[in-house]
């Protein structure tokens, strides 16, 4: 009590004022990251998506919004009232919300391409149900009251110019919103994936659209329907893997699965290699179900080997690009870089998957939850307590950090952060 009286008095007569102190305190104690971020906001809800652009400026989209900010002050930019959000390269794909959604009874279909650093509306669609944005096409689905639906592959400008369209069966009309699920292979930098939806990739050459237990097989550079192709059986999974068509099989063994991969040609239908016995991660359970997509990424197919030994192979081929030792895990690869987490569960280190003695090329000790994604830029590697950020040319460190946050989303000058609602951008050199 007379600690308390003193304070009291203390405070009241101005002799002593606690306030900024406490202040301090505060801020260091909630800040979002250490060091501190370029600059940070306070969204009106948990980004959905966040990328920063090949233009410069920075996307963020929540439910409900999508919003520009200029990477360099975080000043507000632009905002629109949206469904959803897509950023790709040079453009942002969103689908228009109304301000008043209950009064606006339009059909929720169309999409609206702007442009990501004034927000202009640059041209749009109105009769789209599902769109795939890339860094430089668009792929949309539209499909009549009646008759067949027709995939369509489109410019980023020229108001959207249309390079071909190929007719898809009327229950396409099933596939909607934004980025629907595709027949192919599954990234291994899962914790990625929200932050990797803002900085897509070119247009695969080759795409599978899963329907009714079909796979439709389309070529995007010719602009046609190849043809569609059904798993075999209930034990058989079909995705499509660069350019290839990948068969892979899971059935129950007297120690767990066994497995067979085979690579055929899109067109022929001819087998081009097979495997016994690779694990690509597709089953689970006792029945060995396949309920996931088999792991890869960069033309890579991402496996464990029948001696217990990790492995990245060649979608093209199947020959093994590089071999690990038991209880090593890839993180991720763009078919470039490999980022491997060591069997002590510590170590982590990138191996430059181009020389051929497969050289490491950085090293360095994480948690054992780390994760890790190799974008056209930046390796990112994260435990969740801090982040490290390499050059992919090198690649080099560029930055580290300290946080609570997650990565929501980069691009090739930055990184974004993100705890709940506050949102930070970490500014970063190539």
């Amino acid at each position: 009590m007379t600690a308390a009286l003193v304070v009291t008095v203390l405070v009241t007569t101005n002799r002593w004022n606690p306030l900024p102190q406490l202040a301090t305190w505060w801020d260091k104690l909630t800040e979002l990251s250490d060091p501190a971020p370029t600059w940070q906001v306070r969204l009106g809800g948990v980004p959905d998506v966040a990328a920063v652009m090949a233009t410069g400026s920075v996307v963020l989209a929540s439910r409900g919004f999508v919003e520009g900010y200029d990477r360099f002050n975080g000043r507000q930019l632009w905002h629109h009232d949206a469904h959803w959000a897509l950023p790709a390269g040079d453009v942002v794909v969103m689908r228009p919300r109304a301000s008043d959604p209950d009064a606006n009874r339009a059909p929720d279909t169309g999409y609206s391409v702007v442009e990501p650093v004034t927000g202009a509306v640059l041209w749009g669609d109105r009769d789209a149900i599902a769109v795939w944005a890339y860094s430089d096409r668009i792929i949309d689905l539209v499909c009549p009251a009646s008759g067949d639906c027709r995939l369509r592959g489109r410019l980023h400008s020229a108001a959207g110019r249309q390079l071909w369209a190929v007719a898809l069966p009327a229950n396409a009309r099933t596939i909607i919103g934004a980025d629907p699920a595709l027949a192919a292979v599954r990234d291994p930098a899962d914790s990625f994936a929200d932050a990797a939806r803002g900085t897509p990739g070119p247009m695969p050459a080759v795409i599978g659209i899963p329907l009714d237990g079909r796979v439709h097989i389309v070529d995007t550079v010719d602009g046609t329907k190849v043809r569609d192709v059904a798993a075999p059986d209930r034990q058989t999974r079909v995705v499509v893997a660069g350019e290839r068509l990948l068969y892979v099989r899971a059935v129950p063994a007297d120690s767990g699965c066994r497995f067979h991969v085979e690579a055929v040609d899109r067109r022929a239908g001819t087998s081009l290699w097979a495997a016994d016995g690779l694990d690509l991660d597709t089953a689970s359970g006792a029945g060995c179900e396949q309920r996931k997509d088999p792991l890869g990424a960069g033309n890579r197919l991402i496996g464990v080997r029948p001696d217990n030994h990790p492995a990245l192979l060649s979608v093209a081929d199947g020959r093994a690009i590089w071999l690990g030792v038991p209880g090593e895990r890839v993180l991720d690869t763009d078919g470039e870089l490999a980022v491997v987490q060591g069997a002590d569960q510590e170590s982590v280190r990138v191996v430059d998957l181009l020389d051929p003695r497969r050289t490491e090329v950085w090293s360095g000790r994480f948690g054992p939850h780390a994760q890790a994604a190799v974008t056209h830029d930046h390796v990112i590697v994260t435990d969740g307590s801090r982040i490290t950020v390499l050059s992919h040319v090198g690649p080099t460190p560029v930055a580290e950090l300290k946080t609570r946050g997650t990565v929501a989303g980069y691009g090739p000058r930055g990184l974004v952060i993100a705890s709940g609602r506050r949102i930070g951008f970490i500014a970063l050199s190539a």
